[in-house]
């Protein structure tokens, strides 16, 4: 039906698209990533949700950002905009 037709094209963005796109933990520990998050950060797929975002921010204006975002009301989803760091630096 109309459901799983959306749910096809959901995930079909999530896999394709060639920006980051992930969900974490109130840690910022990720629970999900597309392939890009694991290219992007140099993640490999069997180890990324044992990663915190905290670990990959590049500056320490990307943590202020962070913290702020997390301090606030997530009930409607957020987004920001940050830099990282790869894992291999």
């Amino acid at each position: 039906g109309k459901l799983a037709e959306a749910r096809k094209k959901e995930r079909a963005i999530f896999d394709n698209s060639q920006d980051m796109i992930s969900v974490l933990d109130s840690k910022g520990y990720f629970l999900s990533s597309n392939p890009a998050t694991e290219r992007l950060l140099h993640l490999r797929a069997d180890t990324v949700r044992e990663t915190s975002i905290k670990d990959l921010l590049y500056s320490q204006d990307d943590k202020a950002r962070w913290h702020t975002l997390i301090e606030s009301d997530l009930s409607g989803g957020a987004s920001c905009e940050l830099s990282f760091l790869s894992r291999d630096g």
